[in-house]
């Protein structure tokens, strides 16, 4: 049973939308702010940097596990309460990740971290679907996204020069810094949008609560290929460092300069994505944009495998694989969201822990094969990645055309 309650609206639009996506930002910079700085934190902690990857793989999942938590909460409690709890723990956590002396202390500080910054990704989608329907939702997702790739995009760009300047720690101390202004900012800025209450919690109602979204076939297909797809960017920030610096060998400011070329791709996916909002249906965007990425991600795997090896053949296909992630990310979403007008929360929750397990599981198979395969993984990866989205894709187009 659910009590319905007054939300407070978001308005204006636009100042909605960004507000949003800067809340939901937060957890991809925290993320990506230090991928500069992997090879640095080996060296200062005396590990291997495919050991400093597992601390991306810990923060997503504990990212994903989070979420699963906070969902049921949102459609408690509310969307406020939940999100600045979570925040604390983040903040926490991150001043932990900062003094951490050895790797096992950095691995629990990051999943610490994640744990609470999870809350701001659940938070961001509810209040989205509490506020917007229909196309409206698919335009405010595609937004949204467009300032929620900003931000893991400039992060390493960032995050280098802090690198060059200061060394991996200042990062965190950074991450610290915006995340008390952020949520300062948050705590004036971001009204009470739950429309609906559940009346109680518990394991009963909880378990209930998400056996209805899983239920719904059409969106848990969807969100699966979503997480695939989604994991694509995830592989790419957490190998791309040791391809572009041990083994292309261009400094961590260099680097942070390559994510910002990608993002002119995913805003111009996202654009059209807008575009095209009231003119066709959902399926037919996503499908467009894994036909863009197919492409780009066969030819960034041959390059190599004919020994074109270069920083820029490696840049262009990232590019053009971002058009079509930046029309399928948004798309995905708020299709999945679509279904679920009074379980915003459960739905945001159940998408996000299976983007995020994704991404963990891409970002854990990268890191092993670039052991043996330096310049192949992350191309190889990205393409088996996308070729299993499109053979998935399948069965959540064929379930819309049922449900038509």
């Amino acid at each position: 049973m659910v009590q319905v309650e007054s939300a407070l609206p978001l308005a204006p639009v636009f100042a909605s939308v960004f507000l949003l996506a800067l809340l939901a930002a937060m957890g991809q910079f925290a993320s990506n702010v230090y991928t500069p700085s992997l090879p640095f934190v080996a060296a200062s902690l005396g590990v291997d940097i495919d050991a400093v990857q597992l601390t991306l793989v810990t923060y997503m999942l504990a990212f994903g596990v989070g979420q699963l938590i906070y969902g049921p909460l949102a459609d408690r409690f509310g969307r406020r309460p939940v999100l600045f709890g979570g925040l604390v723990l983040f903040l926490a956590g991150t001043l932990c990740c900062a003094l951490s002396a050895s790797l096992p202390a950095l691995l629990w500080s990051r999943a610490l971290q994640a744990l609470g910054v999870a809350s701001t990704n659940v938070v961001a989608r509810a209040a989205a679907r509490d506020s917007f329907s229909g196309s409206e939702l698919l335009r405010a997702s595609a937004m949204i996204a467009i300032v929620f790739t900003l931000v893991p995009g400039t992060a390493p760009f960032v995050g280098g020069f802090v690198q060059a300047l200061a060394g991996w720690r200042a990062n965190f101390w950074l991450t610290l810094l915006l995340g008390l202004l952020i949520s300062l900012y948050m705590l004036v800025k971001l009204p009470e949008t739950g429309h609906t209450r559940l009346n109680r919690i518990d394991a009963r109602a909880v378990i209930r609560g998400y056996l209805d979204v899983l239920s719904v076939h059409r969106a848990i297909f969807c969100s699966l290929t979503g997480g695939l797809v989604f994991a694509t960017a995830s592989t790419f920030y957490a190998a791309s460092p040791a391809l572009y610096m041990e083994h292309l060998e261009i400094g961590p400011v260099e680097y942070g300069l390559y994510p910002l070329l990608s993002i002119a791709g995913f805003i111009a996916g996202s654009l059209l994505t807008r575009r095209l909002a009231d003119d066709v249906t959902e399926d037919w965007i996503l499908v467009r944009g894994l036909a863009i990425m197919l492409p780009a991600l066969v030819l960034m795997l041959f390059f190599p495998l004919v020994d074109m090896v270069h920083k820029h053949l490696f840049n262009v296909c990232i590019v053009i694989h971002s058009v079509g992630l930046g029309m399928f990310t948004p798309t995905a979403s708020a299709l999945v969201l679509s279904h679920f007008p009074r379980r915003a929360g459960f739905a945001a929750a159940t998408h996000g822990f299976i983007v995020l397990t994704s991404s963990a599981v891409g970002v854990l198979i990268v890191s092993e094969l670039q052991r043996f395969l330096p310049i192949l993984a992350l191309p190889l990866v990205m393409l088996s990645l996308v070729g299993f989205a499109i053979i998935l894709s399948r069965k959540f187009i064929r379930t819309g055309k049922r449900q038509s």
